[in-house]
């Protein structure tokens, strides 16, 4: 994942213990760079940590010295994010409380109101190869059914996120790619509504799937009409 130039993420820690691994783990599969200051610990929290943040560019760990509260901790990280030319942080929790999947949506939205920008949430929904009637008990009638309930199923969806993590001028889009892959379909919205960024979320699919299944995302960044975001969704 390419690191961001002006937003980071920002996590204080004081004896989180084993739990503080897995919390960063978590994050670094939805956001680089992540920043952890670890605020005078005493359970070996920070020596758990090195390793990680030594194989790892996008992870840089603040130690000091003694415990300083919460509120220090994330003011020295501020500092010096910064120091380093970077003009927003977002805090997380060291316990995993707060869910890692929802960084990239905070982000989005603080990035949004920065600029100006109108965000939209996109779902295209590839549709299953059409079926002579009658099979799998399927007449043209019910499939076509099935298509509206998962359509709106999926917008209500979208709606919730909408609401929950986005501007009021935000708006939802769904989609169905009939006969079309997903990603054409995807760079035909973003052209058709003259959009200056996608922001997609990848598997991470390695060579060898690629090659096999294809990639959404992949695909995008080939043909979008505009600059593409790439960011990793939670693997499984």
């Amino acid at each position: 994942m390419t690191p961001h130039a002006t937003r980071l993420l920002l996590i204080p820690s004081y004896n989180t213990g084993v739990k503080l691994v897995e919390t960063v783990r978590n994050a670094r599969q939805h956001w680089n760079p992540v920043w952890v200051v670890i605020d005078g610990s005493t359970d070996s929290s920070a020596e758990r940590l090195g390793p990680l943040a030594a194989n790892d560019p996008g992870l840089r760990v603040f130690f000091l010295p003694r415990n300083c509260g919460k509120g220090s901790a994330v003011l020295h990280g501020i500092r010096a994010a910064r120091a380093a030319g970077f003009t927003h942080a977002l805090t997380m929790d060291a316990d995993g409380q707060h869910p890692a999947d929802l960084i990239p949506e905070f982000m989005a939205a603080s990035l949004a109101q920065q600029l100006g920008a109108t965000v939209s949430l996109l779902t295209v929904i590839e549709l299953a190869p059409q079926l002579p009637p009658g099979v799998l008990g399927l007449s043209p009638e019910r499939t076509r059914a099935l298509e509206d309930e998962v359509s709106e199923r999926v917008r209500a969806h979208l709606q919730e996120l909408r609401e929950q993590y986005l501007p009021d001028d935000s708006h939802t889009i769904v989609e169905l790619a009939a006969g079309k892959h997903c990603a054409d379909r995807i760079c035909a919205v973003a052209e058709e509504g003259g959009y200056d960024m996608i922001v997609i979320a990848t598997h991470g699919h390695g060579r060898i799937a690629r090659m096999l299944l294809g990639s959404i995302a992949e695909r995008v960044v080939r043909h979008a009409p505009c600059p593409v975001l790439t960011v990793s969704s939670p693997k499984t």
